[in-house]
């Protein structure tokens, strides 16, 4: 083979092929877009749920400070007799 000839490349891309390329293209650029979109959608989703979870918190604490009172309530009403009956027999 001679280093002087030249022989000529001709390279032919049919229209399913370029379709499938743009396809490709397009499906990695999607799913990129998908990925991120999914993050930002989890992030958001984790700051509401933490919200609600220390609402819920709030919440049991005010319910837990009304079930105390309510014991020792009933804990006093149930012991002052066994005490005034002991003063005043």
């Amino acid at each position: 083979m001679d280093n002087n000839s030249q022989s000529q490349l001709k390279i032919e891309i049919t229209h399913d092929k370029l379709v499938d390329i743009l396809l490709h293209a397009a499906t990695r650029e999607d799913l990129a877009t998908l990925a991120a979109d999914t993050k930002l959608a989890f992030a958001k989703a984790e700051t509401e749920t933490k919200a609600e979870f220390a609402k819920t918190d709030a919440k049991i604490e005010k319910v837990d400070a009304k079930m105390n009172g309510l014991i020792l309530l009933a804990i006093t009403g149930i012991i002052s007799p066994v005490i005034l009956h002991f003063f005043f027999k």
